[in-house]
């Protein structure tokens, strides 16, 4: 399990998309860059330059479709609520917020399983 490296040291989009981002980090990650940094997340996440849209235009690159990407930390929390293997745990919200946390730094698939609390317990 690898963590998030800093926004300066990613090289690509499906470098950048491998990760979570809030719109906060998105807002500054934007301001930085001197481009917009007002709208929903989706609209940050997909904020294109000019050279982006020739290299679409001349078929270097195609624009990647909107993916659900912000609603990735309520489908975490509803299906982690879900499971029954949770029970134990007397905070849920707290804990699935520790588990995130762990998810969301990492290159792992952005959604919960009853397989990543096995491997989080076995770590």
């Amino acid at each position: 399990m690898s963590t998030r490296p800093p926004f300066a040291q990613i090289s690509s989009y499906q470098e950048f998309a491998k990760y979570y981002w809030y719109r906060e980090e998105l807002q500054q990650i934007c301001k930085s860059l001197g481009i917009a940094s007002s709208g929903m997340k989706t609209e940050l996440c997909r904020n294109i330059t000019l050279g982006d849209l020739l290299d679409i235009y001349y078929g270097k690159k195609t624009y990647a479709k909107y993916d659900n990407s912000a609603l990735q930390w309520n489908r975490f929390v509803k299906d982690f609520c879900a499971d029954p293997a949770t029970n134990r745990f007397p905070d849920k919200l707290k804990t699935a917020a520790a588990l995130w946390r762990i998810v969301r730094e990492s290159t792992m698939e952005k959604k919960y399983t009853s397989e990543l609390l096995e491997k989080i317990d076995n770590q």
